[in-house]
């Protein structure tokens, strides 16, 4: 199990760690991970050999919707960093099994992203040839 300190980003002081990431703390996408400070989000402090490991360990999380459970709020939801924290040491006690697999899925989510827009582009066509199709019927 890799070790790691999680605390609320405070964009007054602002507590930029050396190396680290930011999670997301408010709204549907609670959790997300990125590598700039938002508003409200959880500072995620690493070890620099980590770092690549909880980022995609956080972006997993996320992206199956392993957070969604934990939010708490009716109006604007949120996560607690026990709560944070509870779902990433969750999978983080598995760490020695998850890092091996770590570049087969961050491909496999590169993949998955470079289809998607594939996807978006085709639909676009689709949109602009029916849509100039219909006009020249009028």
């Amino acid at each position: 199990m890799r070790s790691y300190s999680l605390r609320c980003y405070d964009p007054i002081k602002k507590n930029v760690p050396l190396c680290g990431i930011f999670l997301l703390s408010r709204g549907k996408n609670s959790g997300r991970p990125s590598f700039e400070p938002n508003a409200n989000c959880l500072v995620l402090s690493c070890d620099p050999a980590h770092l690549y490991y909880f980022y995609w360990l956080t972006y997993g999380l996320w992206y199956t919707g392993r957070f969604r459970p934990v939010l708490c709020g009716s109006c604007v939801e949120l996560i607690r960093i026990a709560d944070a924290r509870r779902v990433i040491d969750a999978l983080n006690v598995n760490g020695h099994l998850i890092e091996p697999q770590l570049p087969a899925l961050i491909k496999g989510l590169q993949l998955q992203q470079k289809l998607t827009k594939q996807i978006e582009k085709l639909k676009y066509c689709y949109v602009s040839l029916f849509g100039t199709f219909n006009r020249m019927e009028e």
